[in-house]
């Protein structure tokens, strides 16, 4: 759905998330299934041959990228704030970005990613990785109660990415770390469905492990969305389920309705009101 449909939609579903081109992000739970994960494997034909690496979830961590909580009862704190006294630069808040004057080689290198990406991935690497959106959702949702956030499940979001650009994908990661509680996140799990390009091998690793709450698997070969999100799917711990795309933004309350939604009824499968980022302009 588009931001048009947003008045529609009941209370408890109330949330935007943006992407490019469009997203499908969805949660159910798996909270009821704990016990009979060891038969997953036989679900799906999971093979081992299928996983080249496992970068596991840390517990402890010593970067300064770990968030230390100030405040004991703010249970809405993020898994990572944004980094303090950041400058705003261009496309914050969503806003739209035109690049003029460039040189003859800008143009060049922007054609060239273009082709690589299929989206504007040279003005991408000029906008902020910890951007924020603009608010996006209706008023009843933001006056409605406070969420019971110790009653709601905790998830884990699988992101499976094949050649994905470096930032997109980075701001993927940290949209999701910026706009989850704490207390909600239980992992990310970022599944690398066979990717060839190089920054996305051992300098995504390096730059991954220092972030919190993140797990890297690396498929053997080429799986394919549905198998690969299954092979994360495999690894994963929290209660709720949320594949979210590997080139999209989530917006400040993204994941809490859907959760609520999920607490009330166990059969729930959600599925956010989503929006588009501009391919050209990252509006």
């Amino acid at each position: 759905m588009s931001r048009r449909n947003i008045k529609n939609c009941r209370l408890r579903f109330c949330v935007i998330l943006v992407s490019i081109p469009s997203l499908l992000i969805l949660l159910y739970n798996w909270g009821d299934e704990l016990q009979s994960r060891s038969g997953l494997q036989d679900i799906i034909q999971y093979d081992k041959n299928s996983v080249a690496e496992i970068l596991p979830l840390k517990t402890e961590r010593t970067t300064s990228a770990t968030y230390i909580p100030t405040k004991p009862f703010d249970h809405s704190a993020p898994a990572l704030p944004r980094p303090p006294n950041r400058q705003l630069g261009i496309g914050e808040r969503g806003d739209p970005v035109v690049l003029g004057n460039l040189t003859d080689d800008e143009e060049a290198r922007q054609a060239e990613l273009w082709e690589l990406y299929g989206v504007n991935q040279f003005l991408s690497e000029k906008i902020s990785l910890h951007r924020g959106l603009k608010e996006f959702r209706h008023p009843l949702c933001i006056e409605r109660p406070p969420f019971n956030y110790t009653q709601l499940p905790n998830a884990s979001v699988i992101i499976v990415f094949y050649n994905e650009g470096w930032s997109t994908l980075l701001r993927t990661i940290y949209s999701v770390l910026h706009n989850t509680p704490d207390i909600l996140l239980t992992e990310i799990i970022l599944v690398d469905d066979g990717s060839s390009i190089q920054n996305l091998g051992k300098q995504l690793h390096d730059y991954v492990i220092k972030l919190p709450k993140i797990k890297l698997i690396r498929t053997a070969r080429r799986e394919g969305l549905m198998r690969a999100r299954l092979l994360g799917l495999a690894q994963a711990v929290g209660e709720v389920i949320a594949f979210v795309d590997c080139h999209c933004e989530v917006t400040h309350g993204w994941l809490e309705p859907l959760l609520e939604a999920i607490s009330l009824d166990k059969t729930v499968v959600a599925i956010p009101v989503t929006d588009d980022i501009d391919s050209k302009t990252f509006q």
